[in-house]
């Protein structure tokens, strides 16, 4: 299974996850970028979803969390 890291998060559209570490280089997104620093205007190259539509996996894992152990 893969590590769930803080930063990534996850198009609610596609599934397409932006991972921080790694960037969007064929968007103009250097390595290392936050979340927050991607600039509000940028799209999910797969499928133009707005960054609105990204979520953080980390809640998406504590909700699913919850769900599965009945909270």
């Amino acid at each position: 299974m893969n590590r769930i890291y803080v930063d990534d998060v996850l198009c609610t559209r596609c599934g397409r996850v932006y991972e921080a570490s790694r960037g969007c280089p064929s968007s103009g997104i250097p390595a290392g970028t936050a979340w927050e620093a991607v600039p509000a205007h940028w799209r999910c190259p797969d499928c133009g979803a707005r960054k609105s539509s990204f979520e953080s996996l980390e809640l998406i894992y504590q909700r699913a969390r919850c769900v599965l152990s009945g909270f």
